[in-house]
């Protein structure tokens, strides 16, 4: 027969075979350093079956005892403070305990030093235990710089009162009574004071295998880890739940926090209607369920705030899918190069991204992102905000503050994830972004956009990156590899304000083709250049890389107002052997285009454009249903190409328009043209048709048609259904021109021939003051024929300058 002492010194030898190991390797005890002590006091609230601490050579405490109720057991204490280099294991006396809970029942926090860990022990032999642990202390948690877990299930720290067991009762640390059945799984954190105490973690202590990773507080694999306060604060601190799950949040007022138990998943239901704590994370603070199915992460409450070059991060590394980083908050600033990230770096597919909040700010190099770096698919980024702002880039100058999903890697195909923005106010400016990008095979992801009441993209930041000259504020989507550039649609918006160099773009730099864009809008404005002058604002497509035959996308506008001013832009272009993208736009009250930008070098007219710079056909330009076009101070419409490609044609449905003047320098005419550049091309421009009930042209402004080059150039056909008036000239600062005459003209201007004009079934056309409709040839070309049906026709005198009669 064994007596009760060789008991205990059994004991004692089978804890230093288990603990050796966990504690003193992981803690990196120094035996000449002077420890901290540990301050474990058990109450009395639980009678003869009060919590016992025993301590082990020094540096741990043992805690037994407990009331054992199902698969529950409960320890209560006075004060539970673990000392720095120490460490304090709860032991369940049977494999069948699923839950440990711990409530501290004095009035002081509880500082976790040192390590926390959970044994089982059956009197005869110590394993490891799969319990849950749960430590309440309503007066405050805080965790250390080398605290850390060393438990077998998953880990709750919180700051509510009492946490609930259904029906059967509560837990309580402020009221400590017996528990008396509580057999069934935790169901319920309580929160009965006015403000609960806050939670902090300054956790980094390093990998007990590999010390050059730090873990900070973390959990087995697959498990849960659960901060519930009152305020959180990771200063500094690290939480790790590889592949598992880690929730954080908290209450600023009474209410109830449901929770979910299945065997080690844990699940946190916050109620509605009740004011939530604030979560912040500084100082290289991190989250972290990276690995095999890159885990579940939910943060929920008032202000949240990311700063510091602080991470949420969740990746998949294997096969399995990723999970979801679920974010609610008040408010959800994210600062200075911090980052919330779900990424696949292998086969499984990343996970998604949803955050709902009222303000959402990403400043100085704060991203959101969703990759793909593999054969796995990107996640979907979804945002549900009142105000979104995205402002400026890292201190540096290398990174910009963004909202992106993308896929890299050259031999992927996967696909990028989809990003959808619904807010009431947008604003993206000095370098801001928000995009989708593939790099690879596969497709990038779409980016879809409501803000119902307004976008305002503006401005640009310098950047110090390799390669990049400039971060440009802008909403895009690009393909840099054989994919297919994600479309971008912009639906039910009210204002969007695009000026000081901000642009909305969908491109492709590479092989695959551009996406689309769609613009739903009540008021659109297109303002200006940036402040250094070689940014244009604007709205455009683009291909690009004269050996590759990408397509670029449509852009396809409905709005009620579209101004576009001061060297603004609307295009679609490509420079390669794809074609260009069409431009089809609806303004159902007015089209106003005005002014142009000087720079340095050249001049950035406003206009809408399509155009070929290389072999590709330029897009088609159609603008229908549309009420008043004005046209003025140097504006245009124009579909050209400058190279082999086509021209594209332009066709016009509107009420009203107005060609009036030229730009403010007398360099050129404000107008609607087609025409073909280039020597040594033989493209041809498209054709120009234009259906409206009253065309003005005066003081300069043209419409035309006309090649420089080979190829012909595209016939002019116009319906004006109640009048056509052409009307006087502007002075020219051109050296080999005097005069631009208001005129609608087709002109052969090298060997092509002049387009044909044609005007049919209009009311009455009036020629005054210089004006001019001609079809002519200015070099070896053919001029065009002019074929004119109308109720009346009226020529009357000379330009005041009597240069030329009217012809």
């Amino acid at each position: 027969m064994i007596n009760k002492t060789n008991i205990r010194q059994c004991w004692y030898l089978k804890l230093l075979a288990v603990l050796c190991l966990s504690v003193f390797w992981t803690v990196g005890l120094n035996r000449n350093h002077v420890l901290a002590q540990s301050n474990i006091v058990p109450d009395d609230t639980l009678g003869e079956e009060r919590s016992r601490v025993v301590p082990f050579n020094g540096n741990i405490d043992t805690i037994q005892g407990g009331a054992v109720r199902g698969s529950n057991l409960f320890h209560s204490f006075r004060e539970f403070n673990i000392g720095a280099d120490k460490g304090a294991y709860f032991f369940s006396p049977n494999a069948e305990i699923q839950n440990m809970l711990a409530r501290v029942t004095g009035r002081n926090p509880s500082e976790i030093l040192g390590v926390l860990g959970t044994r089982v022990f059956d009197g005869n032999a110590i394993s490891t235990s799969n319990a849950n642990l749960f430590l309440i202390n309503p007066n405050g948690i805080v965790f250390g710089e080398n605290a850390s877990l060393d438990v077998g299930g998953s880990f709750v720290a919180t700051t509510a009162d009492g946490i609930g067991f259904g029906e059967q009762g509560v837990f309580n640390a402020i009221n400590p009574q017996v528990p008396q059945i509580l057999s069934v799984n935790p169901s319920a954190f309580l929160f009965n004071q006015i403000a609960a105490q806050p939670i902090v973690n300054k956790s980094r202590v390093a990998n007990s295998i590999n010390t050059s990773i730090t873990d900070g507080l973390r959990v087995p694999d697959d498990k849960s880890l659960i901060l519930l306060g009152g305020d959180i604060s990771l200063d500094g601190g690290l939480l790790n739940a590889v592949g598992g799950k880690i929730e954080i949040g908290g209450l600023a007022a009474s209410g109830v926090v449901n929770l979910n138990v299945d065997g080690n998943n844990l699940d946190v239901t916050f109620p509605d209607n009740v004011e939530y704590s604030d979560i912040l994370l500084q100082n290289q603070a991190f989250i972290n369920t990276s690995g095999s199915g890159g885990g579940e992460i939910q943060i929920q409450g008032n202000n949240v705030t990311l700063k510091d070059n602080s991470n949420i991060s969740s990746f998949t590394n294997d096969g399995r899918d990723g999970k979801e980083i679920n974010i609610k908050a008040t408010r959800l600033d994210i600062l200075g190069t911090s980052n919330i990230q779900t990424g696949a770096i292998s086969t499984g597919n990343s996970g998604n991204i949803s955050i709902k909040t009222r303000n959402l700010n990403i400043l100085n190099g704060g991203q959101i992102s969703a990759s793909s770096f593999n054969q796995g698919a990107g996640g979907n980024i979804e945002i549900d905000a009142d105000t979104v702002e995205i402002i400026g880039v890292s201190t540096n100058g290398t990174s910009p503050s963004g909202i992106g999903s993308e896929t890299v890697g050259v031999n992927s195909s996967s696909n990028a994830g989809n990003v959808t923005l619904n807010t009431r106010i947008l604003n993206i400016r000095d370098g801001g972004i928000l995009s989708t990008q593939t790099i690879n095979q596969g497709k990038g992801g779409d980016l879809i956009l409501t803000a119902r009441e307004s976008l305002n993209i503006n401005g640009f930041a310098p950047s110090n990156r390799p390669g990049s000259q400039f971060f440009i504020s802008a909403l895009s989507t690009s393909a840099g590899g054989l994919g297919k550039a994600g479309n971008l649609k912009i639906s039910n918006t009210g204002t969007i304000k695009i000026e000081n160099g901000g642009q909305i773009s969908a491109s492709s730099f590479n092989q695959g083709a551009g996406g689309n864009i769609e613009i739903n809008a009540d008021t659109v404005e297109i303002i200006g250049v940036s402040t250094n002058g070689i940014l244009r604002s604007g709205i455009g497509n683009e291909t690009s890389g004269v050996n590759y035959s990408a397509n670029a996308g449509n852009i396809t506008l409905d709005t009620r107002i579209l101004n576009i001013r001061d060297g603004g832009i609307l295009s679609t272009q490509t420079i390669n052997q794809g074609k260009g993208g069409d431009l089809i736009l609806t303004a159902r009250e007015s089209l106003n285009i005005s002014g142009f930008a000087p720079t340095d070098s050249q001049f950035f007219f406003s206009g809408l454009f399509t155009s070929a710079g290389g072999l590709g056909k330029a897009g088609n330009l159609k603008i229908v249903d549309t009420g008043t076009i004005k046209i003025e101070n140097g504006g245009r419409i124009s579909a050209s190409t400058f190279a082999q490609g086509n021209g594209g044609n332009i066709e016009i449905d509107a009420d009203t328009v107005e060609i009036i003047g030229v730009s403010n320098n007398g360099i050129v005419s404000s107008g609607i043209r087609n025409e073909t550049l280039g020597v040594n091309s033989s493209a041809n421009a498209g054709n120009l048709t234009l259906n409206t009930r009253i065309l003005n042209i005066r003081d300069g402004g043209a419409i035309s048609t006309q090649t420089f080059n080979q190829g012909k150039s595209g016939d002019l056909t116009l319906t004006a259904k109640e009048s056509l008036n052409i009307s006087g000239f502007a002075l020219s600062n051109l050296p080999d021109n005097q005069f631009f005459f208001s005129d609608l003209n087709t002109s052969a201007r090298g060997l092509g021939e002049a387009g044909n004009l044609k005007i049919v079934d209009t009311g009455i056309i009036k020629i005054e003051n210089g004006g001019q409709i001609s079809a002519s040839t200015f070099a070896q070309g053919n001029g065009g024929n002019i074929e004119i049906d109308a109720d009346t026709v009226e020529i009357i005198g000379v330009s005041c300058y009597a240069a030329k009669p009217n012809k």
